[in-house]
C-alpha cells in the first residue's frame, strides 16, 4: 500500500512539475513576443501615418506588456477622436479603432494673436482640423457671434438642435442649404423655449434669413411661398427676410 502511495505521490508531483513549467513557458512565450504591426481603421479623415506620428507605439515590446489604455491616453488628446478601441491581436499586432467627432460647421479661432480655423461636431464639440484639406474647409458654413455663455469646456452648449436644422435644410432645401455662408448665434439661447429659438443664416453673402428651430417645415413652406412671389429686382434688393416671426417680415436695400 505504500509503495502505491510513494508511486501516485511521485507521479503526481511530476504533473505538477510539468504543468507549472508549460505554464511558466507559455507565460514567457506571450511577454517576448514583439509588437510588430499596427492595423489602424476610422470612421473620419485621420490617417494611419497621423496616429504612428502622434502616438508613441513601442514596436519591439512584449505585445502583452504594452500599456493599451495609456496609448488610448494619448489619442484621446486630439479633441478630433471621439473614442478609440485598442486590441491586441496574436501573434504581433495592435488593432486600433478610431471613431471621430464628425463636424457640420467651422468657426474661427484666435489664440495669442494668431487666428486658426476649427470645426464644429454635431455635439457642438469644437476641434482642430487634422488631416482636413482646405477645401473640405471651406465647404462647411461658418458659425458666428456665439455668446460666451454658450461656451464650456470647449463646446457649444445645445448646438444639437443647430445640427438638426442644418440636416433639415441639407435634405429639404439643399438650394438654401448650399448657399449658407455663416450662422450666427447672436439671438441663439438654447435654454428658452423652442418656440423662441432662431438662427441667423447668411445667404450667398448677400441677404439674412431668419430661420425658427421649431416647426422648420412650415417656416420652409413660408419662405418658399415668399420667395416666389418677389420680382428679380426685389430678389436682387433682398437684405433681410424673417420667417421666424408669427407673420414674415421682408426687408429690403
Amino acid at each position: 500500500m505504500r509503495k502505491v502511495l510513494l508511486r501516485a505521490g511521485i507521479l503526481l508531483g511530476l504533473i505538477v512539475v510539468i504543468c507549472f513549467g508549460l505554464w511558466r513557458t507559455i507565460e514567457k512565450t506571450d511577454i517576448i513576443q514583439p509588437l510588430e504591426q499596427v492595423f489602424f481603421s476610422t470612421d473620419g479623415v485621420l490617417q494611419k501615418n497621423w496616429f504612428l506620428a502622434n502616438v508613441k507605439v513601442p514596436f519591439g515590446e512584449g505585445l502583452m506588456a504594452v500599456d493599451l489604455k495609456a496609448l488610448q491616453r494619448r489619442c484621446l488628446q486630439q479633441r478630433q477622436v471621439k473614442s478609440v478601441h485598442i486590441a491586441r491581436e496574436f501573434p504581433n499586432a495592435l488593432r486600433i479603432q478610431v471613431k471621430e467627432h464628425q463636424p457640420c460647421a467651422k468657426v474661427l479661432l484666435s489664440k495669442n494673436g494668431k487666428r486658426s480655423v476649427g470645426l464644429v461636431s454635431e455635439e457642438g464639440v469644437i476641434f482642430e482640423p487634422l488631416q482636413y484639406g482646405r477645401q473640405q474647409l471651406a465647404g462647411y458654413p461658418t458659425v458666428a457671434d456665439v455668446p460666451k455663455t454658450l461656451m464650456k469646456d470647449g463646446k457649444i452648449v445645445g448646438f444639437r438642435s443647430v445640427f438638426r436644422l442644418l440636416q433639415f435644410l441639407n435634405s429639404n432645401a439643399p438650394d438654401v442649404f448650399q448657399a449658407i455662408k455663416k450662422l450666427s448665434l447672436r439671438h441663439f439661447d438654447p435654454f428658452l423655449k423652442k418656440k423662441w429659438q432662431s438662427i441667423e443664416f447668411d445667404i450667398g453673402g448677400t441677404w439674412t434669413l431668419i430661420f425658427p428651430i421649431e416647426q422648420p417645415e412650415a417656416a420652409l413652406a413660408k419662405l418658399r411661398s415668399i420667395l416666389r412671389s418677389l420680382s428679380p429686382q426685389q430678389r436682387k434688393n433682398l437684405r433681410r427676410l424673417n420667417v421666424a416671426a408669427t407673420r414674415p417680415t421682408v426687408e429690403f436695400l
